[in-house]
Order: structure tokens, then C-alpha cells, then sequence
């Protein structure tokens, strides 16, 4: 039968330990570039990072890469667009993998947007959204 052993483990080697996770813990975790937040307190202390909201400047196609700046401050990222062709604007992004993604943005920023009449959601020859009065859209089929 084995026989079960105590290790002790004294001031010296604690403090080594304490040193080594200090250094670490001190080092920013980078992914492309991009500081990751993998200290678990910092993670818990901020909650919903991997959800941000974010807005960007020139017009995004589906599928291209852009950089944004997240709202309430300066801190910029890139990210990849995977809702659909935007005009410039705001909305959400998600963290997938270490990669953020445009997952939603505000349609009552695209080109054409009114709020005081019935219009409808569509894309122009670049496939960037876009609103049109209903009138526009009125078929002469017969």
C-alpha cells in the first residue's frame, strides 16, 4: 500500500513563487498584437469585454477587416465584419477566438435613414445597406 508523504513548503520557496506568477501576471498576453485579457480578476472585473460597443468611420463591406474605436474612449481594434456591408456608423462586436467581428450594427445610421416615414431595408450595387422610401420601391409588375 502506498504510503502518503507531507511536503512543507517554507517562506524561500512561497516568495519564489510569489515572484514568477508577479512577473507574469505583469506581462500583457498579446494576440495579434491585440492585449487579451487572461488574468482571471481582470476578467471578472470587467465582465461583458467580449461584447463591446464600437463605432467606425468609413463605410465596411461584409467580410473586410476595419478598425474601430470602442466607445467611451480612444482604444482602437480591428475587426472583421460579419453582419453585412455598412456605411459609417456604430454598433456591437463580439470576441470570438481572440478575434473581434462587427455582429450588429445601428441601422438608423445607414444612408437614408428617416425617422418620420415607412421605409424599407436594402443594399446599393456596392451590397452596403441602405433605407428606401416605400415609393421607391414600387413594383410596375403586372
Amino acid at each position: 500500500m502506498p504510503r502518503s508523504e507531507k511536503y512543507f513548503i517554507g517562506p524561500q520557496l512561497l516568495g519564489d513563487i510569489r515572484r514568477v506568477v508577479g512577473r507574469v501576471e505583469a506581462e500583457p498576453y498579446r494576440v495579434n498584437g491585440v492585449p487579451q485579457d487572461v488574468r482571471l480578476q481582470d476578467m471578472q472585473r470587467r465582465g461583458g469585454d467580449a461584447v463591446r460597443y464600437v463605432a467606425w468611420t468609413a463605410t465596411w463591406p461584409v467580410t473586410a477587416t476595419a478598425t474601430f474605436t470602442f466607445q467611451g474612449g480612444t482604444q482602437t481594434a480591428t475587426a472583421v465584419n460579419r453582419f453585412a456591408g455598412v456605411g459609417p456608423g456604430d454598433g456591437w462586436v463580439v470576441r470570438h477566438e481572440g478575434a473581434w467581428h462587427l455582429a450588429v450594427a445601428n441601422l438608423s445610421m445607414q444612408p437614408s435613414y428617416s425617422s418620420g416615414v415607412t421605409q424599407l431595408m436594402g443594399h446599393n450595387a456596392a451590397g452596403i445597406l441602405e433605407w428606401y422610401s416605400v415609393t421607391q420601391c414600387g413594383s410596375t409588375a403586372a
